[in-house]
């Protein structure tokens, strides 16, 4: 019994290069089917990376998070930071709005300012309504611009830009600063002052420079 011969099988289309009528290009010399003229140019597969007329293999694809920069997950440090800043921008927006309002209603209505002073155990006449106008309205300016500065950092934090970066960096530098300098008449701003350093190590990590400097999109 003879061992199976795929070319002289009629039904695989062809015969034997041995046979009167040989494909076209000729037998190979290991006694296969040569590949025929144009061959991997003008049709059929085209010939393996490292022979004549292979194609070098192209980049591998890129993944979602290197084409897409708002698909990529936001890191820990990133969403500590932004909790952290809602925390204290809104109570800060809150206590600052209240004093504003405080302030000029006071200005506006001094006979207010005059029946409240003995409750607020403040001597009868020492605050005049523009002192105590001026008193509100400085005190309550402070905490307001933090926390509108604060909220409007935070919403923007998933924004993967290095100016949203390197704003909240330099606005969290003067916050620190300004609380070094409180330290001096109140040694309770150490409190909202750690918090204050723990935002700037957190946004100046690895993880949080990284997240801000996403892989620009593919052709």
């Amino acid at each position: 019994m003879q061992p199976h011969d795929p070319y002289n099988n009629p039904d695989h289309g062809g015969q034997h290069p041995s046979g009167p009528y040989p494909p076209q290009g000729g037998a190979h010399p290991s006694g296969g089917y040569a590949q025929p003229s144009g061959y991997g140019q003008s049709g059929g597969y085209p010939p393996p990376y490292g022979q004549p007329g292979g194609m070098p293999p192209g980049p591998p694809p890129a993944g979602p998070a290197a084409t897409d920069p708002a698909s990529a997950k936001m890191p820990g440090t990133v969403i500590t930071v932004r909790v952290f800043m809602f925390l204290g921008g809104i109570p800060g927006l809150l206590l600052g709005g209240i004093l504003l309002v405080a302030g000029f209603f006071f200005s506006d209505h001094p006979d207010v300012l005059a029946a409240t002073e003995d409750s607020l155990l403040i001597p009868s006449g020492t605050l005049t309504p523009d002192d105590a106008a001026m008193l509100l309205l400085g005190a309550g300016l402070i905490p307001a611009v933090y926390g509108l500065i604060s909220t409007l950092l935070a919403s923007f934090l998933g924004k993967r830009n290095g100016f949203v970066l390197w704003t909240t960096v330099v606005f969290q530098s003067l916050a620190a600063l300004w609380l070094v300098i409180s330290l001096v008449t109140s040694p309770a701003a150490f409190v909202p002052l750690a918090f204050t350093v723990l935002i700037i190590g957190l946004m100046v990590g690895s993880k949080s420079r990284a997240f801000y400097k996403p892989v620009p999109p593919g052709p």
